[in-house]
């Protein structure tokens, strides 16, 4: 840990020893309640359902203005949860975006397309923040005086940021036709991005993915996208391979959530993603609450350097990643993070191993009949697989099954139905994997990763 963290973390847990959720976990981290002895590595990793019960009045600093106050909430692939950040909170989401964003070669003012899953959650709970306009916003610092206050002139570089310094264009989601909106759908996205041209496009996965093979099967469509990125959810190696094909550009990888903010970005010269260190403390734990080792696969959690409104102190995203030795060729010393899939859509193989979404969609992406494809888990021995078949291929169901059996290393039973389209969660997304509910995350022997 860099003595920047160090210092940033010692402010942060005097902020939370000020706040009731975290005054029983601090003081159980600490030799007689002194906050200058506490073990941040014994503080047991926090859930979202243990903040959610907290919210707001255990959850939230006392002292916290409510006027300077934001709400952002999750889109909840798997369980939502409502986050508060102040003026300085938001600032840091701003910078990190920023920074992001730059690493990938895009500037300020270049054309920009998004498409989220709900354009609602973009306005109200990613940026968390009211879509308010410019101008207005100025017409009320006239109207009640407000020259003086530091914290209007933060909020209006905020709404400048996003309505005049970003050329950005928010697209509509797919809607009712879930993972396959029909082909004139489709055609609609590719003749608009034709149109806008813009120089980053950003989207769900799923959204990019099927666009992109549509592109790819009408042939001779010169889109040209230098920066293409993910929005939510991942991509595997044969879906970027897909998108850059088909939208001509690169695909430039970003972790993070509506939260906490940008936490991690792709630099573009090796694998994973670097971690902005000055604003996160990383960690990839077992299932014991210990470090894993360089390289192997463990539970992310991550402790927000910059909330000091509602601290997040050792907090499970819920994501399976991988922490990553070795120099980048980029240069940046910061650590690296390879994000695998969400924790609740992982299998656990014969030895008790992670088998994570990631690497089954990999397997099955690249099958040539299979279009998309969920996975769920009904029981250890039981699978069933929903699948939308390419158009004049048929399945080969002793293929699918071969590899689950090998790569779980047991007799499972696996059910296969086939669907015209696969539908989202309540949130929007989509989930490639749903397994059984995985074991709460223990403390025994944690230490601090940083």
């Amino acid at each position: 840990m860099s003595q920047l963290q160090r210092e940033k973390q010692d402010r942060l847990v005097r902020c939370a020893s000020g706040v009731e959720f975290w005054k029983e976990r601090l003081a159980l981290a600490s030799q007689a309640g002194d906050l200058e002895t506490v073990d941040t590595g014994r503080i047991p990793p926090v859930s979202k359902s243990e903040l959610a019960a907290a919210f707001p009045d255990r959850a939230i600093h006392p002292s916290s203005p409510q006027s300077d106050l934001r709400f952002a909430a999750t889109r909840g692939t798997t369980q939502r949860m409502i986050c508060v950040h102040d003026f300085a909170k938001r600032d840091a989401i701003r910078a990190a975006n920023i920074v992001t964003l730059r690493a990938s070669g895009y500037r300020l003012g270049m054309r920009m397309v998004e498409i989220p899953p709900d354009i609602c959650d973009v306005v109200c709970g990613e940026q968390g923040e009211r879509d308010e306009g410019v101008l207005r916003h100025l017409l009320g610092i006239l109207r009640y005086n407000r020259w003086r206050d530091a914290n209007t002139y933060r909020d209006l570089r905020g709404l400048v940021e996003r309505n005049w310094v970003y050329n950005r264009k928010t697209y509509p989601p797919f809607g009712a036709g879930g993972s396959h909106p029909g082909t004139a759908r489709l055609d609609y996205y590719i003749d608009r991005l034709q149109r806008d041209r813009p120089f980053l496009l950003k989207g769900l996965t799923t959204y990019l993915y099927q666009i992109a093979q549509r592109v790819l099967e009408r042939g001779r469509i010169d889109l040209e996208i230098p920066v293409i990125k993910p929005l939510g959810s991942g991509a595997t190696p044969h879906m970027r391979e897909t998108l850059e094909t088909a939208f001509g550009g690169r695909f430039w990888d970003d972790y993070g959530s509506a939260e906490l903010g940008s936490v991690a970005f792709s630099c573009g010269d090796s694998d994973g993603m670097h971690v902005l260190e000055d604003l996160f403390i990383v960690e990839v734990l077992d299932s014991q609450g210990a470090p894993t080792p360089p390289g192997e696969v463990g539970e992310v959690v991550v402790t927000d350097l910059a909330n000091h409104a509602m601290p997040l102190i050792r907090y499970r995203v819920g994501d399976l990643g991988r922490l990553l030795e070795g120099e980048c060729q980029c240069g940046r010393l910061s650590r690296r993070l390879r994000v695998e899939g969400r924790l609740q859509d992982a299998l656990r193989d014969s030895q008790g191993n992670w088998v994570t979404s990631n690497e089954i969609a990999e397997h099955i992406y690249r099958l040539p009949w299979v279009d998309q494809f969920q996975l769920v888990e009904r029981r250890e021995d039981l699978l069933e697989i929903t699948v939308v078949i390419r158009q004049g291929l048929r399945p080969d169901e002793g293929q699918l099954s071969s590899y689950f059996r090998d790569r779980l290393g047991r007799e499972v039973r696996l059910r296969i139905r086939t669907a015209r389209s696969i539908s989202p969660e309540p949130g929007g997304k989509f989930r490639w994997v749903k397994a059984l509910p995985a074991k709460p995350l223990t403390t025994a022997g944690a230490v601090n990763a940083g």
